[in-house]
C-alpha cells in the first residue's frame, strides 16, 4: 500500500523518473520503504537527475550530494569552509 510522505531531512530519488525529490516535497511510498515516487513526475523535470542506489548509500554519493547542495560543505576548525 501507498503512503504520502514528505521529504523532511533528506533528499530522495524517484524510482519512477530518476531525478531527486527535494526536501520538503510530497511523495509516494510503499510500506517496506523501497519505492519512492513523486506525487507528479511532471511537476520535477527541473530537478537533476540521481544514480540508481542513491536512497540506499548517500554517503557513496556524497560529492554528487555536494555538488548539488544537497548537503553541508566540510568547513576547517575555523568555521568557514
Amino acid at each position: 500500500m501507498l503512503k504520502c510522505h514528505i521529504a523532511k531531512h533528506k533528499p530522495h530519488r524517484c524510482d519512477d523518473c530518476g531525478k531527486l525529490i527535494p526536501i520538503g516535497a510530497r511523495y509516494w511510498c510503499d510500506d517496506d520503504g523501497d519505492n519512492r515516487t513523486h506525487t507528479n513526475c511532471l511537476d520535477y523535470e527541473d530537478q537533476p537527475e540521481l544514480p540508481n542506489g542513491f536512497n540506499k548509500n548517500r554517503s557513496a554519493h556524497k560529492n554528487l550530494m555536494q555538488s548539488l547542495h544537497l548537503c553541508s560543505a566540510p568547513t576547517n576548525n575555523e568555521g568557514t569552509p
